[in-house]
This record gives structure tokens, C-alpha cells and sequence, in this order.
């Protein structure tokens, strides 16, 4: 989860600019604008760099001379074409033209556009007309207008009033855009590693029940050599995994040190079996031959990388607390936690079985001799777990 961090984040930052922006869009493009302007009249298409700027020019005729003439002595007339400018990014729409009416005027015709001249009102009004194909304004785009009015002067300014709404796009809605980049690529990303992730996982549950099943064969070709002891690891690794849930350890750790147990013993496969099945108490040399298992162990192991801490426990589970073990003669925290809890584990399995030189031991000898030795030869907390356990129940 840590890992994919940044790609969570993606997912929901890109969702909530995309949903903003489209409450954005929705709520925009039912905004009505209001724009006032008065434009001057001329023939260059000068526009203000506003989003809508209003022109409107006397066009001129074929002969170079403006469409205007004189009707009679106090009257005008003249063709007016109006340029409407979106100069916005967006296309408009829904949009209406006013006209400010002059003092005394004469509308005569009309045209690309559906003009509305009612008596009592300031403005002429005029609406998109179908026919002229000017509905909408493109971005950057302009319409055009035109029609006939008698006046007592030409006209030289006028004033304008438009109302519009822009038609928002999301594919042009540049927050839309990257939200929806950020979600999608984020999302990407989560989909791609929980595949490879499952994947791996699979592959690795498949390796750990190879791994599980060769450690299984290899400890009982290990147990086997000694009828006494024909369940001793597996008890090891089973005692070992006890203690480590007991102690409050993780289940990784838990399955680690359960393959450890199963093959802490290695080493005794280079161990005489004369020595090994010996019914008798074991000879000094014996015994010092005997106390290489744990090396023989660790080099047989050493290269072994299928396993944490695999040659660890080979070499120092016969360790002591008090620094008395071997075959380093380590002490205390020096000794790895994993060999501190298989030695535990080993020597409880060692006194609840019965061997060639004895009988397994009572309950309440076991519980004795692990409290007396609480500090000697095991570390306190280990087997405190131990002597909870048996008192529990949950091992006898």
C-alpha cells in the first residue's frame, strides 16, 4: 500500500478535479452573460481583444462609395452590417442582440437574423436565425448581420447590449483533462501492480511449497537416523512457531523460524550413526564429535539462500545464554533471536521424548528444569513463553 502511495493519490486528486470540472461545465453553461457595449463604426476588423467585441460599418458599394444616400432633405438611409466577435475559447450560443434605438429611425429591412422592433422598448431586438446558419458563434469565429435603416444622420456609434452562454466543452477543459489523465493513469498503474503482485505471489506460495516439501524430506532423512528422535525436528519446528506467536512475533517470522526448526539438526547427517544410536552416556571424544553437528550444520548450509537466517540456526542453537554453549560461545543478544527460540524449543523436545540413554521427563520436571535454567541457559522471555505455553496447555 505504502509503495502505491503516489498512484492512490493520482486516482483521487484526478476523480475530484474531473468531478469539479464537470459541475464547473454544467454550471457555466447555464450562466447567462450580460455584455454592453458601444461600438463606432469604420471598415477595419479591429476588434478589442475582449471576449465579444461588436462592430458595424456602412458596407461600401460596387463604384467604391459607402450604401448610404440621401432620402430627402432631413432623412437618411443606409445599409448597417454588424459583426459579432467571440474572440473567447468557447463557442457561444443562445445569443440575443440588442439594438439601442436612435431618437428617430426608419427600420426598412433585414437580414441573417430574426429582428423584433416593438414600440415601447429601448432596443431592438435581434435573435439567431436558422436559415443564416448563425445559431452559434465558433471560438475565434465572428457572424454577421445586416439591415436598412432611415435616420436623420448616419449613424457613427451605436449601443449594443448581447446575451450569451459559452458552450463549455470537457475535452477542451484543461483541469478536465489532466483530472481525467491523473485518474486513469493512476488507476493504470493500481490495476498493472495488483496483477504482477498476484502473480508474484502465486509464483511465490508455488516456490514455498516446494521449499516447505524438500525441508519436510530433508528433516525426516535427518530424524530418521535414530528412532528416538524420528519427530524431533518437526517438534522443534512446531514448538519454535509456538513460541514465536507467543512472543507477539509476525506470521513471517512465524513461518520462517517453523523451516528453521525442521532443519536446525543438519549437521548430524555427518555425525556417526554409532554415536547417534549409542544407548550408553557418550564418551568425551564421542561427545566433542557429537558438539560439531552445529558446524557440519552451518557449512552445509552456508550457501543455502532459500531461507532467512537458515545457517544461523544451524551453528548457534546450542548456544547458551550465560556465554557457556558452543561452539562460539556466545551470549545473551549476541546469539541471533532465532537460534534463542529453537533452543528452547530443541531442549524442551529433548526432555518430553524419550531417548537412548533415558526416559522423557514429567511436566512438572520439564516446568523445573526450564525455570532454574531462566537466564543460564535460555534467555528469561524465551522461555517464560515456553513455560506459558505448557501451563496453557497448548503444549504437553
Amino acid at each position: 500500500m505504502k509503495n502505491h502511495l503516489f498512484a492512490y493519490v493520482f486516482v483521487v486528486f484526478g476523480f475530484i478535479c474531473a468531478s469539479l470540472s464537470v459541475v464547473w461545465v454544467i454550471n457555466e453553461n447555464k450562466r447567462m452573460h450580460s455584455i454592453s457595449l458601444i461600438s463606432e463604426s469604420g471598415l477595419n476588423d479591429v476588434r478589442s481583444g475582449k471576449d465579444i467585441d461588436i462592430e458595424f460599418e456602412i458596407p461600401l458599394r460596387a463604384d467604391g462609395q459607402l450604401n448610404c444616400w440621401k432620402q430627402n432633405a432631413s432623412l437618411w438611409g443606409s445599409q448597417y452590417d454588424v459583426y459579432i466577435y467571440n474572440n473567447s475559447r468557447y463557442t457561444v450560443k443562445n445569443w440575443i442582440l440588442k439594438i439601442k434605438k436612435p431618437a428617430y429611425y426608419h427600420l426598412d429591412s433585414f437580414w441573417n437574423g430574426n429582428f423584433t422592433d416593438n414600440e415601447g422598448e429601448d432596443f431592438i431586438t435581434v435573435e439567431p436565425s436558422v436559415s443564416a446558419m448563425n445559431i452559434t458563434i465558433p471560438s475565434h469565429d465572428r457572424i454577421k448581420i445586416g439591415f436598412v435603416m432611415h435616420t436623420k444622420k448616419l449613424l457613427n456609434a451605436m449601443d449594443f447590449n448581447i446575451e450569451l452562454t459559452y458552450d463549455h466543452s470537457l475535452v477542451k477543459d484543461p483541469v478536465f483533462i489532466v483530472g481525467i489523465l491523473l485518474f486513469f493513469f493512476g488507476l493504470l498503474y493500481i490495476i498493472v501492480v495488483h496483477i504482477v503482485d498476484y502473480h508474484l505471489k502465486k509464483q511465490a506460495a508455488l516456490m514455498n511449497e516446494k521449499i516447505n516439501s524438500l525441508v519436510g524430506i530433508c528433516a525426516r532423512f535427518i530424524d530418521l537416523r535414530d528412532e528416538y528422535t524420528k519427530t524431533h525436528s518437526s517438534n522443534v519446528a512446531e514448538y519454535s512457531r509456538k513460541i514465536a506467536r507467543e512472543m507477539g512475533l509476525d506470521e513471517e517470522f512465524q513461518k520462517n523460524i517453523y523451516c528453521l526448526g525442521m532443519l536446525h539438526d543438519t549437521g548430524k547427517v555427518l555425525i556417526p550413526r554409532e554415536i547417534i544410536c549409542k544407548p550408553g552416556k557418550l564418551s568425551e571424544e564421542e561427545w566433542n564429535e557429537m558438539k560439531k553437528h552445529t558446524i557440519y550444520g552451518g557449512k552445509l548450509l552456508d550457501d543455502f539462500e532459500g531461507l532467512k537466517d537458515l545457517q544461523t540456526v544451524a551453528l548457534h542453537h546450542h548456544e547458551r545464554y550465560d556465554g557457556k554453549g558452543y561452539p562460539k560461545g556466545l551470549s545473551g543478544k549476541d546469539i541471533p533471536l532465532e537460534a534463542r527460540i529453537v533452543c528452547v524449543a530443541d531442549s524442551f523436545d529433548a526432555m518430553h521424548t524419550n531417548r537412548s540413554y533415558r526416559k522423557r521427563l514429567t511436566d512438572e520436571e520439564i516446568l523445573k528444569e526450564l525455570i532454574e535454567n531462566c537466564g543460564t541457559q535460555f534467555d528469561p522471555k524465551i522461555a517464560e513463553a515456553m513455560i506459558s505455553l505448557i501451563k496453557k496447555g497448548e503444549i504437553s
